[in-house]
């Protein structure tokens, strides 16, 4: 009988964000590769922090209030 391999077949934790079914990581039900080809960073932060994709309006006022955020941090330091 062979041993496994590391944590093969253990369960560490679960997880609403991520998961790895048949090999293949996933971001929310998204498959890690798609995203990675078709999102952009922003896109990709909005998901995991709101558990879905965001629509055109959603992205313009996240990406301009990360940009205030920084804007605003960048002044203070």
């Amino acid at each position: 009988m062979a041993n496994p391999k590391g944590l093969e077949g253990i369960v560490a934790t679960e997880s609403s964000i991520s998961s790895i079914i048949d090999d293949k990581l996933t971001y929310v039900g998204y498959d890690i590769d798609d995203l990675a080809e078709n999102s952009s960073f922003e896109e990709i932060i909005y998901l995991l922090w709101n558990q879905k994709l965001p629509t055109q309006n959603e992205l313009d006022s996240f990406k301009k209030r990360t940009c205030q955020q920084h804007e605003s941090s960048s002044r203070s330091d």
